[in-house]
């Protein structure tokens, strides 16, 4: 008869309790995260903002280039009447307006 082998039993770990301090450090760091995250976005969204605003041009650079870009002053001024017309489409219906200045 063969001799028979016995395995070891797999050593079974205590459940950890709220006061192991095995996870102490990953549970500071996390509640440092947790409460700084909120602050570092309080003073890093208005940098990005004022930074933003800084790259776009003004209202008076904005005017200024459609007026060069229409042929200047006295061109924009001989204008005496214009057309507008629009025209949408949802769901397959279309809409539109034309009026005459």
């Amino acid at each position: 008869m063969p001799a028979k082998t016995s395995h070891p039993r797999p050593r079974r770990h205590a459940p950890s309790t709220s006061d192991d301090n095995r996870h102490a450090p990953t549970n500071v760091k996390r509640a440092l995260l947790r409460a700084l995250a909120p602050c570092l976005l309080l003073v890093a969204l208005p940098a990005l903002a004022r930074a933003q605003a800084s790259r776009l041009p003004t209202p008076d650079k904005i005017v200024a280039d459609y007026i060069k870009a229409v042929g200047g002053r006295k061109r924009l001024a001989a204008l005496r009447d214009a057309t507008y017309e629009w025209s949408a489409t949802s769901r397959g219906a279309e809409a539109g307006w034309r009026a005459r200045n």
